[in-house]
């Protein structure tokens, strides 16, 4: 993912989604992973107005936010499942969310901002 070209859309100009949560559930299997985790939280900052939260669920913390992005909150949660549970770390994030809507962020995936923007 980090071979993307991802020159900025709305850098001068960030969507404003204030009323938007996206929230990021993870375990750091690899080092791709990671990197990809880092990018996305780049994209986002730069192109959105909006909170992000991001929880590893994972024996070992493995990832460490990058500095500088905005409205980010970081969580590891110790988890001793050899099976990442997605869906139950999901619906834990949905509850911690502040705001009406909530966007599920899948970390191999990047979204064209104007297609975010319109939905």
């Amino acid at each position: 993912m980090n071979d993307m070209n991802l020159d900025p859309i709305f850098h001068d100009n960030p969507v404003q989604l204030s009323d938007v949560t996206i929230v990021i559930p993870i375990r750091v299997e690899s080092e791709e992973r990671k990197n990809n985790l880092e990018t996305i939280l780049n994209v986002l900052n730069r192109d959105f107005s909006t909170s992000i939260i991001v929880r590893e669920g994972d024996k070992k913390q493995k990832f460490y936010p990058p500095e500088g992005i905005d409205n980010l909150i970081y969580e590891f949660v110790y988890d001793e499942e050899d099976t990442f549970n997605r869906t139950r770390h999901r619906n834990q994030l949905l509850h911690q969310a502040k705001t009406p809507y909530v966007g599920v962020w899948d970390t191999d995936a990047i979204a064209i901002p104007e297609q975010v923007a319109e939905a």
